[in-house]
């Protein structure tokens, strides 16, 4: 049986399994807080998808909404961040001591200052 923190963990590492997702979170690491459409632009998308993308990290647990007036602005959850975090640290310093050949064929790490991700509407003239 799963339990409730198991399920949590799956939900982040599911809602972080896409590009554009994981470019709203690194956007929000660098200038929290924003509102949904500060990501319209940058994302080529419309502010309704978008906003889908966004109530998948919510649900996740990795940001949070708050109304201010009129506007919605975003916030990252720290904690929820920090125990995905601790899960990967756990497995990797416990991979470690494997020998070298139980790491051979793992390609590396995204780099972290990849562009965004581009929707294949971009490409095509007039497409938001």
């Amino acid at each position: 049986m799963v339990d409730l923190a198991e399920r949590r963990l799956s939900l982040v590492f599911a809602a972080l399994s896409d590009p554009g997702r994981r470019w709203i979170v690194k956007r929000l690491a660098q200038a929290a807080p924003l509102s949904p459409s500060d990501f319209t632009r940058h994302l080529h998308m419309s502010l309704q998808g978008v906003t889908k993308h966004i109530a998948i990290l919510e649900r996740a647990g990795i940001i949070r909404r708050e109304k201010r007036g009129r506007r919605r602005l975003l916030f990252l959850e720290l904690t929820t961040l920090r125990a995905a975090g601790a899960w990967i640290e756990l497995y990797r310093s416990a991979g470690e001591h494997l020998p070298a050949a139980a790491h051979a064929g793992h390609s590396s790490p995204v780099h972290p200052h990849a562009h965004p991700p581009v929707s294949p509407r971009a490409t095509h003239p007039g497409g938001r």
